[in-house]
């Protein structure tokens, strides 16, 4: 199956990429693998805002914990002061650039359409964890992954997106 099979009359492709094609109507992803093919859309008024995600950098947040490591030891045998405190300095650039890290992915953020049946709520652990879990930014469920792009490919497609959406915060 190509996109133009699932395209309705007087429908146009304004951009892709690829499995995601962005329409003149909505946004559609079309996955061929090996368990056949799958078709999920959005319509523009589902699409919220546009999130860029962030992979931190751990070699260079380790980097910095160890620098600043070495210049509490230093610091604390009595050696050299003045290089103790440009250590701490730069020990601590090191650990806030790693932690912001590089970007990796768009996001889009997509407004939940109600269900019929309510969601069987899990076990109070399920609960806990799961309320863990968004707290440390671990929470996005299938259907928020799903709508990711990446970073380095979908510049134009997210362009695209704001263009026939209009006004879309970035998160």
């Amino acid at each position: 199956m190509t996109v133009q099979d699932v395209l309705l009359p007087d429908e146009k492709v304004l951009s892709e990429c690829k499995p995601f094609y962005a329409t003149s109507r909505r946004i559609i992803r079309l996955d061929e693998g090996s368990h056949g093919e799958s078709l999920a859309e959005l319509t523009y008024t589902q699409v919220t805002a546009v999130g860029l995600v962030r992979n931190p950098s751990y070699p260079v947040m380790i980097a910095g914990v160890m620098v600043l490591l070495c210049a509490v030891f230093v610091t604390f045998i009595g050696f050299i002061f003045f290089t103790s405190i440009l250590a701490v300095g730069g020990g601590a650039a090191l650990l806030l650039s790693g932690s912001r890290g590089k970007p990796a992915f768009y996001q889009l953020h997509v407004q939940k359409l109600p269900t019929l049946a309510p969601s069987r709520p899990g076990s109070e652990w399920q609960t806990t964890i799961n309320t863990f879990k968004g707290w440390l930014g671990m929470g996005a469920d299938e259907g928020d992954s799903m709508w990711r792009l990446d970073y380095r490919k979908g510049g134009s497609f997210i362009t695209t997106v704001r263009l026939v959406k209009g006004t879309l915060p970035e998160v």
